[in-house]
């Protein structure tokens, strides 16, 4: 026996539709929700931090705050041209900002580090700030909250005189991490406590900057990245670029989602605060704190 199947009337089609644009709606509204959470989280642990408490804080930028970029930036895949310092003594003045000029080359994305809002760096541009309003920074300490894409020798962090072709450059390969402030720098050491960068997985990079007494912590907050101290020089910090080196060379590909400077070297529970602030933030497990 041959069964006849009758076609959807109008009414029928019409009411399928309905139920689509309904639950098109409902899921819509839910990820938006979400979203709206995860945001709302982080924008609460940012605002119980006692960041802008600890002595010496100069620049803090981050990608959650409605302060931190442009309202029209703030769509996935968007351009940026500039992303704020949201350090207190600075935000109503709106100084110590990074600025670039739009392209695809640096982007919003929505779902960056811990599924929270990073820059997208896609290794052709940089974001910079020709110097600090309050002059140059001999000694620092420097928090960063980075992801890669790929395995090369990029640099993230550049500090750059324009009357000195000395620079600050903070920058990475897969086993070793680089801090150069003269003509020569110097690299972590890989006999012990190697920091092993691996591509699309979030890290807290801190950097003291102090002469021969310099060293970096890599997701640990006692423990050097290599084990020992190193002399990458004495240049001050005098500007920054963010994504590249000062002249575009070495270009960054990856996510930056916070970086946090200091125009001091951070005794040890205060480095502890500011680690665990951005590990329960961006959810990175950090030794030793």
């Amino acid at each position: 026996m041959i069964k006849r199947y009758k076609a959807f009337s109008l009414i029928e089609l019409s009411a399928v539709l309905i139920i689509i644009a309904i639950l098109t709606t409902i899921i819509t509204q839910l990820v938006s929700s979400i979203k709206n959470t995860r945001i709302a989280n982080a924008n609460s642990i940012t605002a119980k931090a006692n960041i802008s408490q600890i002595n010496g804080l100069v620049a803090w930028y981050e990608t959650s705050m409605k302060q931190s970029l442009n309202r029209n930036e703030t769509i996935d895949n968007s351009p940026i041209s500039i992303w704020y310092n949201i350090a207190p003594d600075s935000m109503l003045d709106q100084i110590n900002s990074l600025e670039t000029s739009p392209s695809q080359h640096i982007t919003y994305k929505e779902k960056g580090i811990n599924n929270l809002p990073s820059i997208d760096f896609h290794g052709q541009s940089n974001l910079k700030l020709q110097s600090f309003t309050n002059g140059n920074i001999d000694k620092a300490t420097i928090f960063i909250v980075m992801s890669i894409d790929t395995h090369n020798t990029p640099t993230y962090f550049d500090s750059y005189n324009y009357s000195s072709s000395s620079v600050t450059i903070l920058s990475y390969d897969p086993d070793q991490l680089y801090i150069r402030a003269s003509s020569s720098g110097s690299w972590t050491s890989t006999s012990s406590n190697v920091p092993n960068v691996l591509a699309n997985r979030g890290y807290i990079i801190v950097t003291y900057l102090n002469g021969a007494n310099s060293k970096i912590y890599f997701n640990d907050a006692q423990n050097i990245a290599g084990g020992s101290l190193i002399n990458p020089g004495t240049n001050p910090i005098s500007g920054l670029t963010i994504g590249s080196r000062s002249d575009n060379n070495y270009q960054f590909d990856g996510q930056i989602s916070e970086i946090i400077i200091f125009d001091n070297i951070l005794k040890l529970p205060q480095r502890k605060d500011v680690m665990s602030y951005l590990s329960k933030k961006y959810n990175i497990k950090v030794s030793n704190l």
